[in-house]
């Protein structure tokens, strides 16, 4: 059987082969940006991710700029910390997490809007500029991380919250699961 394609020679096959395959890399890059773009927005806008358990000290979820909690018999919760006011931010680390993040948002999406370069410039001009962004992200992130552990370890106790000593409701499991 013959090939279905003659090429003058081998270089003429293997840059074909690029710049079939580069376009599919470029296709799946950019969904893979838009993902983690979408991830990136969702963090930064979402003020409260991570909850309380049965095992936790005491009651109440945070996110990267807002921390809230329960208050007297639990059906109040009062939350600290606004985006808009960034000195109400309960920490100095989670007000850097949030620049970080902010950051890495502003950069992935100045990532998606390069992906048009696809349609002016070379494939590999704009891998290389996209790919150093995402890379520049990367770092955000890593960063953004390590600030959020410092900032979960400066939350406030709970117990700093209650009026006049109380201690928040424990939650007991039903009692239907008692009997067995």
């Amino acid at each position: 059987m013959e090939p279905k394609y003659e090429y003058a020679s081998e270089l003429n096959m293997y840059q074909a082969n690029y710049m079939r395959n580069s376009k599919a890399i470029g296709v799946l890059w950019a969904v893979f940006t838009l993902c983690f773009a979408i991830i990136n927005v969702v963090v930064f806008i979402q003020p409260h991710w991570l909850g309380d358990t049965k095992e936790s000290r005491g009651t109440g979820h945070f996110g990267l700029w807002q921390y809230c909690h329960l208050i007297q018999d639990g059906q109040d919760v009062t939350c600290q910390g606004r985006l808009d006011d960034f000195s109400s931010i309960p920490s100095a680390a989670f007000r850097a997490a949030t620049v970080f993040v902010g950051l890495s948002v502003v950069m992935v999406l100045l990532c998606i809007c390069c992906m048009l370069l696809f349609f002016v410039f070379h494939s590999s001009t704009v891998f290389h500029i996209c790919g150093w962004m995402q890379v520049f992200c990367g770092r955000l992130q890593q960063r953004t991380a390590g600030k959020a552990a410092l900032g979960e370890q400066s939350l406030p106790d709970p117990e700093h919250f209650l009026v006049q000593g109380q201690r928040p409701k424990t939650v007991s499991p039903p009692a239907s699961n008692r009997d067995k």
